[in-house]
């Protein structure tokens, strides 16, 4: 959420990680500067959160300003779409992951993310900014 993500690898504390500790994480995993990080957790848009990560791993952060719509009944193997919205529930007004750059300033919107487990990337589907967002990249 707005606070970040939360530790939940095996031995993890289950605390949210700063974007600093993220960050690190990311980057003794292999993340190489200027390489993307695309955040499925929701509201990680809202607040400073993305922003921050972007201009600590000196790479692009693409996240949720609402809450990210997984598919019903959706099966691993398969490409998966997400969206985001208002809501928990999916009927509140769409919102968008935003992209923020290593500036830390958002750059583009999309309204869609479809992973594909089989080669590992992203499709991403452009849109306006959305309404919600103020100048400064903030999402509400």
């Amino acid at each position: 959420d707005a606070r970040g993500i939360v530790d939940g690898r095996p031995n993890g504390s289950r605390d949210y990680l700063t974007a600093n500790q993220l960050s690190n994480l990311a980057q003794s995993s292999g993340l190489r500067s200027g390489q993307t990080i695309f955040l499925a957790s929701c509201n990680c848009a809202k607040g400073s959160y993305a922003a921050s990560l972007a201009t600590q791993a000196k790479s692009s952060v693409i996240a949720a300003n609402g809450f990210t719509m997984f598919p019903r009944g959706m099966n691993s193997s398969k490409p998966i779409t997400l969206t985001v919205n208002s809501q928990r529930d999916g009927k509140g007004t769409p919102g968008a992951f935003v992209q923020y750059g290593k500036d830390g300033k958002p750059n583009a919107y999309y309204s869609s993310a479809t992973y594909d487990p089989k080669s590992g990337r992203i499709s991403l589907t452009p849109t306006p900014a959305p309404k919600q967002c103020k100048a400064d990249g903030v999402c509400e």
